[in-house]
């Protein structure tokens, strides 16, 4: 336990290092392949989303989960592997009894995404089982490696296809091949280095085991099921009311709004939950966890927040093109989203190591409450953009219900994330009113605009929180150099 900040700190790190990485090459080719690629294609890929996300309720058990929740016991990872198989094959083979009816509903090019989004549900669900298994071993620079190289290969393979065969089918493709590649990386090192045979998860499938696995995967699946539905509604709202090309523009900008909990969620999924667990009965060591990756995560994504506010439409030129212009306007009001929701999931990770299932539940439900109730209303008001809005005003109020509910174990209050949020408002009215009064019209506006933003943003941190800035960072210093604790 005496290593646990250093380990946990550098693994975060290099966690989001592998991420960040495997973001930036995989934002990459979503950028070309958007050059390739029709609206109305990323339209149909978007409904394939919505119907594997249906299958994809049985992948809610995360039974791999318990590699990081569940001490030692035997035969751990033996038992977990089993059934990660086991929900792989079902969610196949549901996927299959499917496809007639995807075909008949919608589109047999929406079936075939769907079912090949399917597939790569089920070697990722399978796969996890090795992967946390490293996550368990402290194995953080592999993985992070790992997701690097498996962005990169796909790459190489979905690029060409694309511009040789553009359609919407090679984003399958591109989601497909770093799984594949996980799956035979992670497995050979798991044999090589003996990893299954480690103390706390050696030995054959064990029945009481099972039954703690079981357990765990029981109390997760209906969170995650809540989870997944919240994450898929606001697209539902946009494909059955606006059609293909329309969420093909919202699920582009959804995505670019998504990069920045995507780079974090991965290592508070695992980092962060495997740290939560090992502390989460010593108060005072689960609170500064809590603070510091809250602070680090709000500070994280507070510069794409802002980003999104102050210039949607350069972010959206620049990567996709002028073809995409009506997914800035969305990008910007799914500003709210971009700092709530990697938020979100760290609360979730903290309230997940002290199973209060219910209240996830719950606030995975008043998101799921609020998204439902506004998308319509907001939509005939405003348009697109208001399913935008909805959907951030509803990871909004999950973010507070998780924070209020967390207090009951960490003692971090509200107002800790007062200065960045201040910050972001006052740097998002300067830059906006230099780019309506100030810079001049034109291609530099945006540009001009968004630097203006930053440096607003950064002067307003230093004099808001200049003492908690330097302390924080002077404390990851000297956690990395051994003197953290």
């Amino acid at each position: 336990m005496s290593n646990l900040g250093r380990r946990a700190v550098v693994g975060s790190l290099s966690t989001a290092g592998g991420n960040l990485g495997g973001f930036l090459l995989r934002f990459a080719v979503n950028a070309v392949l958007a050059r390739t690629i029709l609206p109305d294609d990323y339209g149909a890929y978007g409904f394939a989303v919505i119907y594997a996300l249906f299958v994809n309720l049985l992948q809610s058990f995360s039974f791999q989960q318990a590699l990081l929740q569940l001490g030692d016991m035997p035969g751990l990872f033996e038992t977990t592997r089993r059934y990660a198989l086991g929900l792989a094959a079902a969610g196949a083979l549901v996927g299959l009894l499917m496809f007639p009816i995807v075909a008949a509903v919608h589109s047999l090019v929406v079936a075939e995404c769907f079912l090949g989004l399917v597939v790569v549900q089920a070697i990722a669900t399978y796969s996890g089982s090795y992967e946390l298994l490293l996550y368990r071993s402290f194995r953080f620079n592999l993985i992070a490696a790992l997701r690097i190289v498996s962005v990169g290969v796909s790459l190489c393979v979905a690029l060409p296809i694309g511009l040789a065969h553009p359609g919407p089918f090679v984003l399958v493709i591109r989601d497909g091949v770093p799984p594949i590649i996980s799956l035979g990386v992670v497995g050979w090192v798991v044999r090589r280095q003996r990893l299954a045979h480690q103390p706390g998860v050696d030995g054959p499938y064990n029945r009481e085991t099972g039954r703690a696995v079981w357990k765990l995967g029981k109390d997760i699946a209906l969170t995650r099921a809540f989870e997944a539905f919240f994450q898929r509604v606001d697209s539902m709202v946009v494909g059955a009311a606006l059609g293909e090309k329309m969420l093909g523009y919202y699920d582009q900008a959804r995505y670019l709004a998504g990069l920045p909990t995507a780079a974090v969620a991965p290592f508070g999924l695992t980092v962060g939950l495997r740290t939560f667990a090992a502390v989460r009965d010593d108060r005072p060591r689960l609170t500064r966890a809590f603070e510091l990756t809250q602070w680090a995560i709000a500070h994280f994504a507070a510069v794409f927040s802002l980003g999104a506010i102050v210039a949607p439409d350069l972010a959206i030129f620049v990567i996709y093109g002028p073809t995409w212009a009506p997914s800035a306007e969305l990008l910007r009001f799914l500003s709210l989203w971009i700092i709530a929701a990697p938020l979100a999931i760290n609360q979730q990770m903290l309230l997940t190591a002290v199973t209060a299932w219910s209240s996830i539940r719950v606030g995975y439900l008043i998101a799921a409450g609020v998204v439902a109730a506004l998308a319509f209303p907001l939509n005939l008001l405003i348009g697109p953009p208001g399913v935008a809005l909805a959907a951030s005003l509803g990871y909004a109020a999950s973010a507070l219900w998780f924070l209020g509910r967390a207090r009951a174990w960490v003692t971090v209050p509200v107002r800790a994330l007062a200065p960045v949020l201040l910050a972001i408002i006052l740097a998002a009215a300067v830059a906006l009113v230099a780019r309506a009064w100030l810079l001049p019209p034109g291609a530099l506006n945006a540009v001009l605009g968004a630097l203006v933003g930053l440096v607003s943003f950064a002067l307003a941190l230093l004099v808001l929180e200049r003492k908690k800035l330097t302390s924080e960072l002077r404390y990851l210093r000297d956690v990395i150099r051994r003197r953290g604790s």
